[in-house]
């Protein structure tokens, strides 16, 4: 039992370990003058507040152990050095931020459903320069989640669906496949922001991303830009509004908003069209003897040409053709290859994509099946339809039709019941949508 304040002075590394057993705090303060705290058994905080402080150069002041702690307060007030923390903690009413940063690494900083942050700026925030993330807690007010990596980058959330608690952390690049692919510096905030809720699917967020000027890549646009999340395997723009000068933190802060938000990670802000070629989708299908193939971009940049690659195994590719691309637009581009003497059994193709420097890029691995002397076992038509289709098939009757959009999501379900069903489609836009009855995929157009 602490019933007075207690602080540890040193100028070595020195830790306070809880080896075993429980520690209680009352309302008192301890201070760990560059030092570490090591919770090896049970800590009991009290209504105390915990400081970590020191401006000893060669000395990290440790926050860790085998236990996970929870510190009613803690005082983060390092002039050198960062404080780190080695295992996950819990802060449950204030965690006040008045000197230095606290590094998180690969664990989470949690803090308590009526716990507050104070004291952040662009010198002093929450280091997500691991795995580890901030967890809070976000309702229909705005909640601050301040953290950065290499510079301070905080976001800001409100939730107005079912409260939940959400987990951010920051990364220093912009990958052209959220967190895998190639780093993108052009028309972009070199930052990612990995947002994640705890109940899927029950929230209605609205986000502001912040950044300071400086540390914008070269082309981006403030006036221009917009809030984009990777999903479905693309980058996508959001439903944004203005750029505003956010002055919480310094003069020159800005945000982008963000409104409507239901599924989470990775977030980014970009500016025009920021990634090499954004594919929409990639699909082939048979017409008659031959393989059809055809896919969409939404935006290039510096993109000289497609190789269309065929393989009989799915393991060694050969370039069966090419079509040029687009070199940069941020237009949609439609393109569509023919292959006439696919084999009997599987086809495997890919696209190589080819910009003007050389570098090039592959898209996924698709597959066509032919087998010998079968008809297809399904007519659509017309195709393109405006109003309805008609599915005809004497060999699928009760089988289940799935529509699906080029993002990969289900627009239609229904049961085949009879020779021909008629699907009305007066509900969905226009566009290229892909439709499924057992092992058959159709290419259906809608044009209004």
């Amino acid at each position: 039992m602490i019933n007075c304040q207690l602080s540890i002075d040193n100028y070595a590394q020195t830790n306070l370990t809880i080896a075993n057993g429980n520690w209680v705090n009352g309302s008192n303060n301890i201070v760990l003058q560059n030092t570490s705290f090591t919770n090896n058994g049970t800590f009991h905080a009290g209504t105390g507040t915990v400081i970590v402080t020191g401006d000893a150069t060669t000395v990290q002041s440790e926050l860790g152990g085998t236990s996970q702690s929870t510190f009613y307060n803690l005082k983060i007030n390092k002039s050198t050095n960062d404080a780190l923390l080695r295992q996950n903690a819990t802060v449950n009413n204030l965690l006040l931020l008045t000197d230095g940063k606290l590094e998180i690494g690969n664990y989470n900083l949690i803090i308590g459903n009526s716990a507050t942050i104070s004291g952040q700026n662009q010198d002093r925030y929450i280091v997500t320069n691991g795995t580890g993330s901030l967890v809070r807690q976000v309702g229909t007010s705005w909640t601050v989640f301040p953290i950065g990596n290499s510079t301070f980058n905080p976001a800001r959330l409100k939730n107005d669906g079912t409260v939940d608690n959400f987990s951010i952390q920051v990364q220093d690049n912009f990958l052209e496949n959220g967190t895998t692919g190639n780093a993108i510096t052009t028309n972009v905030i070199p930052r990612t922001w990995l947002i994640e809720e705890e109940m899927v699917g029950s929230s209605d967020v609205s986000m502001r991303l912040i950044w300071r000027p400086v540390h914008v890549g070269s082309g981006f646009n403030t006036n221009a830009s917009q809030i984009t999340h990777f999903t479905n395997g693309n980058w996508q723009d959001q439903n944004t509004g203005v750029s505003i000068a956010d002055h919480s933190y310094s003069s020159d802060h800005r945000y982008r908003e963000a409104t409507n938000i239901t599924s989470f990670s990775p977030f980014g802000v970009k500016s025009g069209a920021s990634l090499p070629v954004e594919l929409l989708y990639f699909y082939a299908e048979k017409e008659g003897k031959n393989v059809r193939l055809d896919w969409q971009t939404a935006t290039e940049i510096n993109n000289s040409h497609f190789d269309i690659e065929w393989s009989a195994d799915g393991v060694s590719f050969e370039k069966i053709g090419e079509i040029i691309g687009g070199g940069t637009t941020t237009e949609e581009q439609f393109y569509n290859f023919f292959h006439s003497s696919p084999t009997i059994g599987k086809n495997y193709y890919r696209l190589k994509q080819i910009d003007f420097n050389k570098k090039f890029e592959y898209t996924n691995i698709i597959q066509v099946t032919f087998e010998k002397a079968k008809n297809s076992a399904i007519s659509i038509y017309p195709n393109p339809a405006s109003h309805y289709l008609k599915i005809e098939s004497q060999d699928l009757i009760g089988e289940m039709v799935q529509v699906f959009n080029v993002n990969g999501q289900l627009v239609k379900e229904f049961q085949h019941q009879s020779l021909i069903t008629n699907l009305p489609i007066n509900n969905l836009p226009s566009g290229t949508y892909f439709l499924t009855i057992k092992n058959e995929v159709k290419k259906i157009v809608i044009v209004k």
